[in-house]
């Protein structure tokens, strides 16, 4: 579990109020008033100031979590805190031989997103209780939470494998793990459980009979079992999804591959409150060798209990060798809804960014997003992974549909939402991701190889969770905004608002700069931090020496500012000559006679832990964290490449402030 971020006093107001009227290096901004003093991200870098920043550290291990934030209106008792939920590879063995329950899903709580505390409800911390005449055996995998307001429960989604010697209907035929996942459904009236296993009779007495679905959800069979929206019974002996008992597979003799795996269900509640679950086929193909086999499907369900497998779709399959990257996959309208062979493949153009896609059998990890873009439209963004999550390439990659159930449109590898560049040294392995909304905030959750270099001690050691900010950038190719990731990032990173209280304000301020491409101004408060290699143009570029001004319509209150550098090292500057902030009023604990209304810092360094001879590391930046002050203006004075070029690059700036909570 990770160790409590260390936090320092970096705002000693020792008798350092000199003030200068000298210029700063060959810039022709000039610092004038008293010295601010600041943390500056370098000094005491592993004890940085925790109530503004956080640094992914790489001390949680796990794997393919689900976060999800309770807000203190919701439970004043559980509520405040970001609650994780980790997969289980193999529930106890033990109650085989007595015990009448075993355990899954690790459960942990955190502030901040970055220090965590186990805190599940079952046994040592885990969040879910199977009892051992259920249909769950092991192989517990990637857990995903969602809150209903209707039913005012939390919805436990997974995929896991059934005793061997089968259950709803399945015999033990020697199935793999592999062929014999399931889809389950759990509940719980807190989020940290305890979570059992979803029963019609237990769902339906949370739902008044005039909020039913339909006059069948709730009503009692001839031997008084409790039926869904299907008029199917719901045990806890039943997976509550079973596309080949549905379908009767067994009765079908054009079925030729009976077998219907499903792992990583991922929920979405659309905006109109329909529900959908996404979820990936995952089976041994025996044909032309043996290899596994994972494309992505989606189902509607009619309530939180009954798929509407009338919906079930085909959405994303992965690559099929040289010339056979599909980018797009279409449903027949005539062919049975479970079988790939009725829908139509469209394959990526060789002149397209994705068509040498190498996802390696498996898509695998979808989530669905939906975000209303800048044109009005509401689109649905589906990410996934692939290749697999031993691979260092291993990423987040996006498919986007004008609705929930597709045909999506694969974007390619060019513009992945969290990827990994090929000459990346510190992180790999950033597939499987969960994302989080929390204070206007929404953060990409992902998970990296213990060793970036040597992805195989996932297998054995795990893999190690980290988070970054997500945004979203207007693609001009594509006409609307797509999803990006802010990571992976090792340097220090702003906290989530809703913790710190602080936001970026840059972001309502007028920026100018001097000495530069004009047309590149736009980029230092967009929100968004050059890290992948389709992003990286833009960023301001300057011709030497420049002065940014940042000007507040209204003063803000700020705690910090962060500059981040260039990803493209023979861009990236060295330090900031200066920094001026024209005050709005006079601070509190600024005890001079003297006041001119400015404050400044002089020589901010650029952290030497964020590049090398050879390559930067995305998401770094020169920054000043110290007491709070009310400004109107900042200005800012850069002048010296790493390199000694002449061109400066710099991604983005944050100034970290309170407005009233607004972003």
């Amino acid at each position: 579990m990770k160790a409590k971020g260390k936090k320092i006093s970096a705002f000693i107001l020792a008798a350092c109020m000199v003030f200068s009227c000298s210029g700063c290096g060959s810039t022709t901004l000039s610092l004038e008033g008293a010295e601010l003093p600041h943390y500056d991200g370098v000094e005491n870098y592993e004890a940085y100031d925790s109530e503004v920043f956080y640094k992914n550290d790489l001390t949680l291990f796990g794997g393919d979590s689900d976060v999800i934030w309770v807000p203190e209106e919701r439970d004043p008792v559980n509520g405040g805190y970001f609650y994780q939920y980790t997969s289980s590879n193999f529930l106890s063995t033990d109650w085989l031989s007595g015990y009448d329950h075993s355990f899954g899903f690790s459960c942990l709580r955190s502030k901040d997103l970055n220090n965590w505390e186990l805190c599940g409800a079952v046994d040592e911390g885990y969040a879910a209780y199977f009892g051992k005449d259920e249909w769950v055996y092991n192989n517990t995998w990637a857990p995903e939470v969602e809150y209903d307001e209707q039913t005012q429960m939390y919805y436990l989604f997974f995929s896991g494998k059934p005793w061997p010697e089968g259950t709803a209907g399945h015999e033990d035929d020697g199935l793999s793990y592999r062929n014999n996942m399931h889809f389950g459904i759990m509940y719980s009236e807190a989020p940290q459980g305890p979570f059992r296993l979803l029963t019609s009779e237990e769902y339906y007495k949370h739902v008044p009979e005039d909020q039913r679905v339909n006059d069948i959800a709730g009503t009692l069979n001839e031997n008084g079992e409790t039926l869904n929206a299907n008029g199917d019974v719901i045990t806890a002996q039943d997976p509550p999804l079973e596309v080949p008992l549905h379908f009767d597979f067994a009765n079908n003799d054009e079925v030729t591959d009976k077998t219907w795996a499903m792992i990583d269900p991922s929920p979405l509640i659309d905006e109109n409150g329909d529900l959908y679950v996404y979820f990936s086929r995952h089976w041994t193909v025996y044909s032309g060798g043996t290899y596994d086999k994972l494309s992505v499907w989606g189902i509607k369900m009619k309530d939180w209990l009954t798929p509407d497998y009338d919906s079930l779709r085909l959405l994303a399959v992965p690559a099929e060798g040289a010339g056979k990257s599909w980018k797009m996959v279409e449903y027949d309208g005539v062919g049975p809804v479970y079988d790939e062979a009725s829908y139509k493949f469209t394959a990526f153009e060789e002149d397209e960014d994705g068509y040498y896609d190498n996802d390696n059998k498996l898509n695998e990890g979808a989530q669905v997003v939906a975000h209303k873009c800048s044109d009005g439209v509401t689109r649905y963004y589906m990410t996934y992974s692939q290749t697999n999550f031993y691979a260092r390439n291993y990423g987040v990659y996006q498919a986007v549909s004008e609705s929930p159930l597709g045909p999506f449109t694969k974007l390619g590898r060019s513009r992945s939402v969290g990827g990994v560049n090929d000459w990346n040294h510190f992180m790999t392995g950033v597939g499987h991701n969960a994302y989080v909304e929390a204070g206007g905030e929404m953060f990409d959750i992902y998970w990296v190889h213990a060793d970036p270099n040597d992805s195989s001690t996932s297998a054995s050691n795990g893999r190690i969770y980290a988070f970054d900010k997500i945004t979203w950038i207007y693609d001009e190719d594509l006409g609307h905004e797509i999803m990006y990731c802010n990571g992976p990032t090792l340097s220090l990173q702003p906290l989530p608002t809703v913790y710190s209280g602080l936001t970026n304000v840059a972001k309502q301020a007028t920026i100018k700069a001097t000495n530069c491409d004009q047309s590149t101004v736009k980029w230092l408060n967009d929100g968004t931090v050059t890290t992948l290699d389709y992003y990286k143009d833009n960023e301001l570029r300057t011709n030497g020496a420049s002065v940014i001004t940042i000007e507040f319509e209204k003063p803000q209150d700020i705690r910090a500012i962060m500059i981040y550098n260039s990803m493209n090292l023979e861009n990236a500057f060295s330090k900031i000559d200066g920094i001026l902030f024209t005050l709005a009023e006079k601070p509190e604990w600024y005890t001079s006679a003297s006041y001119n209304g400015k404050v400044y810092i002089e020589d901010l360094p650029f952290n030497e832990e964020y590049y090398n001879e050879e390559y930067m590391r995305p998401g770094g930046s020169a920054l000043a964290s110290f007491h709070e002050i009310k400004v109107s203006k900042i200005e800012i004075a850069v002048s010296e490449t790493l390199t000694g070029g002449d061109e400066i690059g710099i991604s983005e700036i944050y100034v970290l402030g309170n407005n009233g909570g607004e972003n």
